[in-house]
């Protein structure tokens, strides 16, 4: 019994720093999560600050403490535990801890984004509330996905492990589909770029390595390993033949023939795979290659400060002659031929 004890007490001790590092992610990414925080610790501590800075001093204490007691010991990596050797129950301590406060901000999230069924806080409002903190979810789905690989691998097999170690990942569902939720409203409001389009992509890849964790830990002959890579490479040449540049154009052409201003400027500057739906924009608009581009970005543009004189046909034409400096033959691109076929109609 005693050891049980010291056992579990050593679970909550390995999983207090976690917990501070997630709490951190979590409040900075939803500030409804950090106010039911506060308000469920805020009668027990003075200060939040309090409490880190002494989890923080415990973690240095335990660390200097084991360092001094193995520093004169010659036997450091002689029994160094097999795969599997470590005793479940500090594993499910870790992972109840951990998971008793997703819970609360799954609970958060149904209620304030999902539904949206209560009230915000009186000094934001639903639009910023949606379109922070989907990197720092993002950050913290990632370091579930790795936590529950290491525990599954180091822990003894335990259905009460596995089971725990699997609302960890549910949890982890519902924090992925949070970022999204957020990301599709940012994205919504200011349109879609590189970094945005990355960032769904990492977000599909997480949500299905994690499916494959989710597998494993009922099935122990998965090939974790080999899924996960194979999992990465389809999705990283899905990603090369779905034309991202393509997509970000389209999308934000889209918005602007619904009315709404756009940067003009960064679709422009996407490249080539976006060029066939600039052109066909511009030919809706009646824009002629020898409109001054001041003059096109002050009417069409969410960005109106524009300090070059040159007209759209010069800008295209630079397109064109960085395509023809690359070359037909050994560089031949499908993209750029079909780009340069595209201005040269335009601007003939």
């Amino acid at each position: 019994m005693l050891k049980l004890n010291f056992i579990i007490l050593l679970g909550c001790v390995i999983a207090l720093p976690i917990l501070v590092i997630v709490l951190n992610l979590l409040s900075s990414a939803d500030p409804v999560f950090a106010k039911v925080i506060k308000d469920i610790f805020g009668k027990l501590f003075f200060s939040w600050d309090i409490v880190k800075i002494v989890l923080f001093a415990a973690v240095i204490f335990l660390f200097v403490y084991g360092f001094i007691v193995k520093a004169g010991r010659r036997d450091l990596g002689a029994n160094a535990p097999k795969e599997g050797q470590y005793n479940a129950v500090t594993g499910i301590t870790i992972t109840i801890v951990l998971t008793a406060f997703y819970l609360i901000f799954a609970v958060v999230q149904i209620v304030y984004l999902f539904m949206n069924s209560a009230g915000l806080p009186d000094d934001m409002t639903y639009a910023e509330y949606a379109r922070q903190g989907f990197f720092q979810l993002l950050f913290v789905a990632v370091v579930n996905v790795c936590m529950v690989l290491i525990f599954s691998a180091i822990f003894r097999k335990s259905l009460v492990l596995n089971v725990s170690l699997l609302m960890m990942c549910i949890c982890t569902y519902i924090m992925i589909a949070s970022s999204a939720v957020r990301l599709s409203m940012y994205i919504a409001e200011y349109d879609l770029t590189y970094l945005r389009i990355n960032t769904i992509w990492a977000l599909i890849v997480t949500s299905i390595v994690m499916l494959g964790v989710i597998i494993s830990l009922f099935w122990r002959n998965m090939p974790l390993f080999r899924y996960i890579f194979m999992t990465v490479l389809v999705m990283f040449a899905l990603y090369a033949f779905i034309r991202p540049g393509a997509v970000i154009t389209k999308y934000n052409i889209s918005q602007a023939h619904s009315g709404k201003k756009i940067d003009l400027e960064y679709v422009m500057d996407i490249g080539n795979d976006g060029v066939p739906y600039l052109i066909d924009y511009f030919r809706t608009k009646d824009i002629t290659p020898e409109m001054v581009m001041e003059e096109v970005m002050s009417k069409y543009s969410e960005d109106t400060y524009y300090w070059r004189d040159d007209t759209v046909g010069e800008r295209l034409e630079k397109m064109l002659e960085e395509n023809d400096d690359k070359g037909y033959i050994r560089s031949f691109n499908f993209s750029r031929y079909r780009a340069s076929k595209t201005i040269e109609d335009y601007i003939k």
